[in-house]
């Protein structure tokens, strides 16, 4: 069968992630974690962790499934298995906040990536039963990272921080912003 345009531009969009911690390429992938403290008005502070193994392109294998019509189905169900059975990594809140406008409780989470229907990307928080799926989206990065890249930084604004993902030629960031933060005007009253 012959691979077509459209097939072409799903496995370049597709490909900036890999089934989690798959295959003997990633099998001693580094771990990164990323902290962000914020002091609230209140006196409390929000303090947000996220952690992950940085996995590498590895041989693609998974890519050139995605890119077949007949096989992608299956990877796409072995990318989401695979993300609930052995998560890439992991985040902690102590406060409620959204992440990419999905509300999500303080606690700990399991973190992965999954495909969606459509075959987007989605950043995956789990615990035990419940996961909370949020759009991942990518646009191209004008350059090559050979290595998962997940970052967690202060946002532009106070009470609000973002996660940046880079892989292969794509990257995307997701906005977080604490649910409810006291503002100091509303502290002053």
């Amino acid at each position: 069968m012959r691979t077509t345009p459209t097939i072409l531009l799903l496995l370049l969009l597709t490909t900036p992630l890999c089934a989690q911690k798959m295959g003997g390429e990633n099998a001693y992938a580094a771990k990164v974690s990323n902290t962000v403290q914020m002091d609230l008005v209140t006196g409390d502070k929000a303090n947000l962790t996220l952690w992950y193994f940085s996995i590498t392109w590895a041989r693609g294998w998974w890519a050139d499934a995605l890119g077949d019509e007949r096989r992608r189905d299956g990877m796409r169900e072995q990318i989401n298995t695979s993300a609930q059975r052995d998560p890439l990594g992991g985040f902690t809140s102590n406060q409620d906040l959204k992440i990419g406008g999905q509300a999500v409780a303080a606690g700990e989470y399991h973190l992965g990536f999954m495909l969606d229907e459509e075959f987007e990307w989605q950043l995956v928080l789990m615990q035990e039963d419940r996961r909370i799926p949020i759009p991942l989206p990518l646009v191209s990065a004008g350059m090559e990272q050979r290595r998962l890249r997940v970052h967690l930084d202060a946002g532009e604004e106070d009470f609000t921080a973002r996660i940046r993902v880079a892989f292969g030629a794509q990257q995307g960031e997701v906005p977080i912003v604490l649910d409810e933060a006291p503002r100091p005007t509303e502290a002053i009253r």
